[in-house]
């Protein structure tokens, strides 16, 4: 019992999850739950199981989703998740980089006396990813809040009268979910209905409380975007100028 509409050959990117087993399928579109399907077995488990399962499916799709798209694409996107993705761009970048550019440096030492080539392995580019996310940090840094006076941020919402309920939590994903037994009444393909219902309504009311938090703590979304795309530029510029040396080596 599915309550997953008809894909064209243009529809827009989507994730897909299910639980353990399998027993129950969710599809996410736009940051939110397009479909989900219960086997009707499933009906037979306790409430709390199929809850759980539901849950499982549901994040597994909305992660499989943003796994697709670009960091700031889902909701709850808050000042710490933001310092946690350029940090990461940091280290792994740069260590890459640093890396690279070490391996390169050696190997054209030895190579020097046999080959010509234009360029070398540190260009401009890594000076400029380095300052690029040292100009992030600052950014952040005079936003940022102390963890002990963050409030928990959350989105709720519920369907069914209050039977189906669920929680979502920062990155866009969902805490809890629960079934009251008297939903359980219900067909599994309208139970599944509620379930999405209550979810998206749960992330609508997290993007909400996002965006007013993002707002009362100075934070510029569009500078984020600028710094995340310059981040990825200055990364392609430098592993475009090592090609071009590479590509550049002639023997003496």
């Amino acid at each position: 019992m599915s309550t997953e509409g008809p894909v064209g050959d243009d529809a827009p990117v989507r994730g897909s999850g299910a639980d353990a087993e399998g027993r129950v399928r969710a599809v996410a579109e736009r940051a939110r739950v397009k479909s989900l399907e219960i086997h009707p077995r499933v009906m037979g488990l306790p409430v709390d199981e199929l809850a759980e399962c539901s849950r499982t499916a549901i994040n597994a799709a909305l992660d499989d989703l943003r796994s697709k798209l670009p960091f700031d694409a889902a909701p709850g996107m808050d000042a710490g998740a933001v310092t946690r993705y350029l940090d990461e761009v940091q280290t792994q970048g740069l260590q890459t980089m640093e890396a690279l550019t070490s391996s390169l440096s050696e190997a054209m030492s030895l190579l020097r006396e046999s080959v010509t080539f234009q360029g070398g392995p540190a260009p401009h580019g890594l000076h400029g990813l380095q300052g690029l996310l040292a100009e992030s940090q600052r950014m952040l840094a005079s936003v940022a809040v102390p963890p002990h006076e963050l409030p928990e941020l959350e989105g709720t919402g519920e369907a069914a009268q209050g039977l189906v309920r669920a929680v979502a939590e920062p990155g866009g994903r969902i805490r809890s979910l629960v079934v009251e037994k008297r939903a359980m009444r219900s067909p599994s393909q309208e139970l599944a209905g509620h379930l999405v219902t209550a979810v998206n309504a749960a992330l609508d009311d997290l993007q909400s409380r996002s965006e007013r938090e993002a707002g009362s703590a100075g934070i510029d979304q569009e500078e984020i975007s600028r710094l995340r795309e310059s981040s990825m530029q200055q990364s392609a510029d430098f592993m475009r100028s090592l090609a071009d040396m590479i590509n550049s080596i002639q023997p003496r």
